[in-house]
């Protein structure tokens, strides 16, 4: 009785060695993409219908457990509950340059799935965008004052002045004598909004994020 025990723990041993030798290793880019999305900006890009992509974590959709063939009542009666997204992450230009370089050579991987290829893209222009903005000229004396209110963040405060979030370095290059951090600003902190060399005249645009 005692061998058969013995016997039966071993093979359920061998089982598990077996089953983790084969489990499958996430790729370069899945890791990455992994990565990317902890960054939290696909969160406020994509508004998707498809709960699938861009990242949209926590959602429960419809009932837990339940198949969705299953439930009768119409959509439009059921609630879906998502967790609060991400604040974005700000990088240093040295970070941006980093990670385009990275993603870069992801995309060059022959095997990267379409779907994973393109979502790398799109990152890799958000990262252009905001490398560019650290490039661009600051023109302190065409720009405007903003105190920032709770809540704010310099993502939040580009969108509405420019029409993208991405432009937040502007913001940054022109308030480091204000801000340590750009990841970190408060309440009643006066700031400059520099002209952007595509954004003329400067005007306050309803962000969408509440």
């Amino acid at each position: 009785m005692r061998k058969g025990v013995i016997w039966g723990m071993l093979g359920i041993l061998m089982a598990l060695v077996v089953s983790s030798a084969y489990a499958k290793e996430p790729t370069t880019g899945e890791v990455l993409l992994s990565k990317l999305r902890e960054l939290g900006w696909r969160m406020v890009y994509y508004k998707s219908k498809d709960k699938e992509i861009w990242g949209n974590r926590g959602y429960i959709v419809y009932r837990p457990g339940v198949p969705e063939y299953k439930i009768k009542q119409p959509k439009e009666e059921i609630k879906v509950v998502s967790s609060p997204p991400p604040q974005p992450k700000m990088l240093s230009q040295e970070e941006l340059g980093k990670l385009r370089s990275e993603i870069q050579k992801t995309l060059q991987e022959l095997a990267l799935e379409r779907e994973k290829r393109k979502e790398l893209e799109k990152y890799l222009g958000d990262v252009e965008e905001q490398l560019k903005a650290y490039k661009e000229e600051v023109k302190v004396e065409t720009g405007k004052s903003y105190t920032v209110l709770k809540g704010d963040s310099l993502w939040k405060i580009s969108e509405k002045f420019y029409g993208t979030p991405l432009k937040w370095p502007l913001i940054y290059k022109a308030n480091q004598n204000e801000i340590k951090n750009p990841n970190r600003i408060y309440p009643g902190q006066k700031l400059v909004i520099p002209a952007a060399e595509t954004t003329a005249p400067i005007t306050p645009k309803k962000h969408y994020l509440k």
